[in-house]
């Protein structure tokens, strides 16, 4: 700790937390945000998909319409801009068009935070992703996720049946039925509240300053490490 505390930094008795708070403000410009994107107060379901217009995110158009007779009351809400935005809007049947609701560019990270809360799942299809703080913000704000086995977050804050679906990378198929499981009303509440638990978890085993407290802990004032004791072999 004298060692740290030389360096200025200071070690917190509790740990950080994610927050995703917002002001009045940006709450009533995530509101102009749905409007634009034709999402109603009481709409009961969207999907997110957050990030750039990346070559990926043609799965979750593509996966989308492939289960949207199936469940119609849910939309496809796409956060994000880029030179493929053109080419997916041709991707989406023009019978589902409505149903696949773009909102651009957004600037301000607390309005995209308002924008999780609005929504039910995220959709992360990744084909590189080292780790993803999109998924530390939506599992934060309470989202069932659904995301491909790339995604470094998601072996951490998606647990498989607790609170969403980690697919394969490239599986289309895959993607497909974790959609489907997500989206299942009889299960999205449970893998909502389970983002909680999974979230509390992740915070109490993973948590960077405990594990610099325990760390430091090891070395002793005279800036040697401790040698593990070794068993007494007599004793055993």
């Amino acid at each position: 700790h004298a060692l740290i505390q030389a360096l200025g930094v200071q070690i917190p008795d509790q740990p950080p937390t994610l927050t995703l708070g917002t002001t009045r403000g940006q709450e009533h410009l995530a509101d102009d945000v749905l409007d634009r994107a034709g999402i109603t107060k009481d709409q009961p379901f969207a999907l997110l998909n957050p990030g750039g217009n990346n070559p990926a995110k043609r799965w979750p158009v593509e996966r989308f319409a492939a289960i949207a007779h199936q469940r119609p009351d849910w939309d496809l809400l796409m956060i994000g801009d880029g030179v493929l935005r053109d080419y997916l809007r041709l991707r989406v049947p023009t019978d589902l068009r409505h149903r696949v609701l773009w909102a651009g560019f957004i600037p301000e990270q607390r309005v995209v935070s308002c924008l999780y809360r609005a929504c039910h799942i995220m959709v992360l299809p990744s084909d590189y992703e080292p780790w993803a703080l999109v998924v530390n913000e939506a599992v934060a704000a309470g989202l069932a996720m659904v995301t491909s086995d790339v995604v470094g977050a998601a072996h951490e804050l998606v647990d498989q049946a607790v609170n969403g679906e980690r697919f394969p990378r490239s599986d289309r198929a895959a993607l497909r039925q974790s959609l489907l499981h997500a989206t299942d009303p009889t299960l999205l509440n449970d893998l909502r509240q389970g983002s909680t638990r999974v979230l509390a978890r992740w915070r109490a085993d993973a948590d960077p300053v405990t594990g610099l407290k325990r760390a430091m802990a090891s070395f002793p004032r005279d800036g040697h490490p401790k040698t593990p004791k070794q068993p007494d072999v007599a004793s055993t």
